[in-house]
């Protein structure tokens, strides 16, 4: 079961960080940026920090319990299945 639950979180995860591609663009269209460059840099900056905090900070603050990390269905499960899933 917590297989199955590491699993879906990580579903969760990937699908929420890839909505947060369209979302970025559309908020940095109304930044009325000059340039291309200056755009795509606004959209990396933003997607880092929105991907760091749904990726890794959710992992940590939903196990709290540092002592059981490395147990079945821990953080240690959530990241490695977390991994696979942004990989394909």
């Amino acid at each position: 079961m917590s297989t199955f639950l590491s699993i879906l979180c990580s579903l969760a995860i990937s699908m929420v960080n890839e909505s947060l591609i369209n979302i970025i663009r559309r908020f940095t269209d109304y930044e009325k940026h000059k340039t291309i460059t200056r755009i795509n840099v606004s959209v990396a900056t933003k997607l880092t920090i929105a991907r760091f905090l749904n990726t890794s900070v959710i992992l940590v603050l939903v196990n709290k319990d540092t002592k059981n990390w490395f147990q079945g269905g821990s953080v240690a499960y959530d990241a490695t299945y977390l991994m696979l899933i942004m990989a394909f």
